[in-house]
């Protein structure tokens, strides 16, 4: 991520009335593997994984 992109992020949380307890920045298919991993079981996100990198 560019390094503006992420102080925009830092910025909104900073002056957010409520902010989020957690913030992702970055592409969107890396925040959606950071869900995954809380909600997959191991075996199936390390599955996952190996097959998007090509391992």
């Amino acid at each position: 991520m560019p390094p503006a992109a992420v102080a925009r992020a830092i910025a909104r949380v900073l002056t957010s009335r409520r902010p989020r307890r957690r913030v992702s920045v970055g592409k969107l298919d890396e925040r959606v593997g950071l869900i995954g991993k809380r909600i997959l079981p191991h075996r199936v996100f390390e599955r996952a994984a190996k097959g998007s990198l090509g391992v």
